[in-house]
């Protein structure tokens, strides 16, 4: 429930679950922060790419990988913004 939930956040793409999602992030179960990254990523807010970067050193793979995808979206968001 929680992991759809995460999913709906990022199709919404509402800065105010930033927060909360970030806060998934360091949930012990990998489900539920590799939802939180890829909606993060959805989103595309700045404030994510700290806390995304730690998900590097996760022991999941889908899990590094939902963290870097989730940096280059945003970070791609971002530079789309600023040309």
């Amino acid at each position: 429930m929680r992991t759809r939930s995460a999913w709906a956040l990022g199709e919404i793409k509402d800065t105010r679950a930033v927060e909360p999602l970030i806060q998934s992030v360091n949930d012990q179960d990998w489900y539920i922060h590799w939802g939180a990254a890829d909606a993060l990523g959805k989103i595309g807010d700045n404030r994510a790419l700290e806390p995304l970067t730690l998900l590097k050193d996760d022991d999941d793979d889908y899990v590094r990988r939902a963290g870097k995808e989730a940096i280059e979206k945003i970070r791609a968001n971002n530079s789309n913004n600023t040309a």
